[in-house]
């Protein structure tokens, strides 16, 4: 029973984005404060990393989205569903375009893709 240890416990793909989301708020801040050559080389790995973690993430909401909304019993639901699951998957084609550069790019820290 160790796969449920966790279960309503909170954690959610969301809140998952979330805490990324806001990790790298704060190493882009970090990358945009450093001093040094070497330290600025670090915080942008950091920040790249971070960036790499969120777009998983932001993919794994995508995709349990997509699930949920294909799970519908009812030919007639479906029917209705069908422009979010095309929503859905075009957010999710656009996602994976634009990768960590659009991310960071997002945050404002698109320097951290050149160091």
């Amino acid at each position: 029973m160790a796969q449920w240890l966790g279960q309503y416990s909170g954690h959610t793909h969301e809140s998952r984005v979330e805490d990324l989301e806001g990790a790298l708020r704060l190493a882009i801040h970090a990358f945009t404060t450093a001093t040094s050559e070497a330290e600025l080389r670090s915080k942008a790995k950091a920040a790249r990393n971070l960036a790499k973690r969120l777009l998983s993430a932001r993919r794994r909401v995508l995709k349990a989205r997509l699930v949920a909304a294909l799970r519908v019993v009812t030919e007639e639901a479906h029917s209705r569903r069908a422009t979010e699951v095309e929503s859905l998957r075009q957010r999710e084609a656009t996602l994976l375009q634009s990768g960590v550069h659009g991310i960071l790019k997002e945050f404002a820290a698109p320097d951290a893709m050149m160091t």
